[in-house]
């Protein structure tokens, strides 16, 4: 770890504009980041909207996403499937469905979660449509969707995303896009240092 970095370092003071090219790439992507989720929270009411699935899914046609408490919803614990990330933590996801409407979902949870956790509190979060290439894996990461193959409405819940999710997301930008920009003041900083280190020696 220590030889990677001061590699890197060293790259960087032989090659300042290579870091600050890279800075501008940090500075871009945290900017976005940052300006989407203040755009998100401005967008956000004061509290989740109580909707059907049925209503909430109409909510969708307009809006890209909307934060909501669903009532009326069941859960199919027969597809939970709990996933072990590269970290060693857990993200546990279950398709949620109303019996009343064709309409049904994933739902995506931090941590692992089991069938006797669920309940109606649960069913809230950012609700978005679900995309095709989503749908399509599914199946091959152990979802059972024979129940589901003619609903043609679906969704996905994320049920940790609301207000401190999109807050998180403006202070990294704050955090990182004056990180990005200064990296080539800093490579310049840096390849002034080895040139004297240099001619010390």
């Amino acid at each position: 770890m220590y030889h990677s970095t001061r590699g890197l370092i060293e790259l960087f003071a032989r090659f300042p504009k290579l870091g600050g090219l890279i800075g501008l790439l940090i500075a871009g992507a945290f900017g976005v980041l940052g300006v989407g989720s203040w755009q998100q929270l401005r967008e956000m009411p004061d509290q989740p909207a109580l909707l059907t699935l049925s209503d909430a899914a109409e909510q969708l046609h307009t809006h890209e996403q909307v934060w909501v408490q669903l009532s009326g919803v069941e859960w199919d614990c027969g597809n939970l499937v709990d996933e072990t990330l590269l970290d060693g933590s857990h993200r546990t996801e279950v398709i949620f469905w109303d019996q009343a409407s064709a309409v049904w979902g994933v739902a995506l949870f931090s941590g692992q979660v089991r069938c006797r956790d669920l309940n109606s509190s649960k069913a809230s979060g950012i609700l978005t449509q679900m995309e095709a290439g989503f749908f399509d894996r599914l199946s091959q990461r152990g979802f059972d969707l024979t129940r589901y193959q003619g609903e043609k409405v679906r969704l996905n819940l994320c049920t940790f995303c609301g207000p401190a999710n999109s807050t998180l997301g403006v202070v990294i930008g704050i955090i990182f896009v004056p990180i990005g920009l200064a990296m080539y003041p800093m490579c310049k900083g840096l390849q002034r240092y080895y040139r004297n280190k240099n001619r010390a020696n």
